[in-house]
């Protein structure tokens, strides 16, 4: 919501009604601009939170992912630190499911 003074009279417009606001005091050709200027802002607006929304699904699957490769290796350090003989297939299925997340991000 704007607050406009034009011609010393207060105006209290949205967005949408610059164009009406226009053509009264500056004609159609000038309101027509305006209303293409007015779409294209709702466009640009729409399709940045569209973006945002995507990005923010985004990021919470990365969150994911890290946990879930974090989990693995600390699983990982656990089975080295406490073993007396590694098994280099164990250690090898660590590392392919490690490998399996990360393609996943990447």
């Amino acid at each position: 919501m704007y607050k406009l003074e034009v011609n010393g009279e207060l105006h209290i417009v949205y967005k949408d009604d610059f164009p009406t606001l226009v053509e009264e005091y500056m004609g159609g050709e000038a309101a027509r601009i305006v209303e293409e200027l007015v779409k294209e802002s709702n466009y640009n607006e729409h399709k940045l939170n569209s973006d945002l929304v995507y990005y923010e699904s985004q990021l919470n699957d990365y969150q994911y992912w890290a946990i879930d490769i974090q989990d693995l290796v600390d699983e990982l350090l656990k089975y080295l630190n406490e073993a007396n003989r590694v098994n280099r297939n164990k250690i090898r299925s660590y590392i392919n499911r490690i490998g399996a997340l990360t393609d996943q991000i990447l």
